[in-house]
């Protein structure tokens, strides 16, 4: 068993040595950049000498805090939109937070504020109800393999775990990182596009990488992103609940196995009967191991 205490030190390193590693892969071309936008800067400068340092500055604050507002010199950015609002407020329920759009007033940061208190405890009960009725399907795929299974349960449980993760990384991930890829080329290549996608259906939002590049149907392609937001996450809980109900039936059958046949694992024959008849996930798998506990434990005695 992990003590809380280790697995504090294990979370605590891994954040460590994560930003260690990052910083190790990414600072040089963090230097190159930096030295690029210098030599940019002073080539600018250099050629237009009516054009101070402190006004370049200003030109340049000025451009990345619009930026940052969700505004762009581009003209193929589009602003505040009805689609883009729309868009804006789907990643502030689903709390992936691209930070390319951000309010300006007053009003507006009372609004968002406001607006994320209720909506992103309304999208949460939403995002339960909807995985409680599709978890059903996926459970009961879960029984009728292990019903149908001539190899132990734990091997049908990590099968369709295994099922549901590629299901869920194919679904949710690489089809919609394809089509990103097809829309946002050639400014996006299909690593950004599949980038794109873990870091917003993790909910992690970076920003760096935003859809806003399709001028034709610039209106149903942010309609149908606000739509794969809220999907998208919710793929992503029913595996993390999935793979939850799997490390549960794991522990059952070692916590019944224990019980009935001690730590050495005697009678390991008898194992696969009980095991198989372990229903996790739902009301039918406590009912499971209750009679296949008093079968073997008859057995036992006589």
């Amino acid at each position: 068993a992990i003590t809380y205490s280790s697995f504090l030190l294990v979370f605590a390193a891994y954040i460590v040595c994560g930003g260690l590693v990052f910083r190790a892969i990414e600072i040089e071309a963090n230097k190159d950049t930096r030295k690029r936008l210098e030599d940019h800067k002073d080539q600018f400068l250099q050629d237009n000498q009516c054009v101070s340092p402190a006004a370049f500055e200003d030109i340049v604050s000025g451009i990345v805090e619009a930026e940052f507002r969700g505004v762009s010199l581009y003209d193929n950015i589009t602003t505040l939109t009805i689609s883009n609002s729309i868009f804006f407020v789907t990643t502030l329920v689903t709390t992936v937070g691209y930070g390319h759009i951000a309010p300006v007033t007053v009003g507006g940061k009372w609004f968002t504020m406001l607006y994320v208190f209720f909506g992103i405890p309304m999208s949460l009960v939403f995002m339960t109800a909807t995985i409680t009725r599709v978890i059903r399907p996926v459970r009961a795929s879960r029984r009728w393999l292990i019903d149908r299974a001539s190899h132990s349960h734990v091997v049908s449980l990590v099968v369709h775990l295994v099922t549901m993760c590629a299901t869920v990384i194919i679904l949710a991930l690489l089809i919609p990182a394809i089509v990103f890829w097809a829309v946002e080329e050639p400014n996006w290549s299909f690593l950004d596009a599949f980038y794109f996608t873990t870091i917003t259906l993790t909910t992690v939002g970076l920003g760096d990488y935003v859809p806003s590049q399709s001028e034709q149907y610039d209106d149903l392609y942010k309609i149908l992103t606000s739509v794969f937001l809220v999907i998208g996450v919710m793929a992503l809980l029913l595996l993390l609940e999935t793979a939850c109900e799997t490390l549960s039936g794991f522990r059952r059958c070692k916590t019944v196995l224990n019980q009935l046949y001690g730590y050495d694992g005697e009678l390991a024959g008898e194992s696969l009967c009980l095991t198989r008849s372990l229903s996790i996930g739902d009301d039918y798998g406590s009912t499971a191991i209750n009679r296949s506990t008093n079968g073997l434990a008859s057995a036992g005695k006589e």
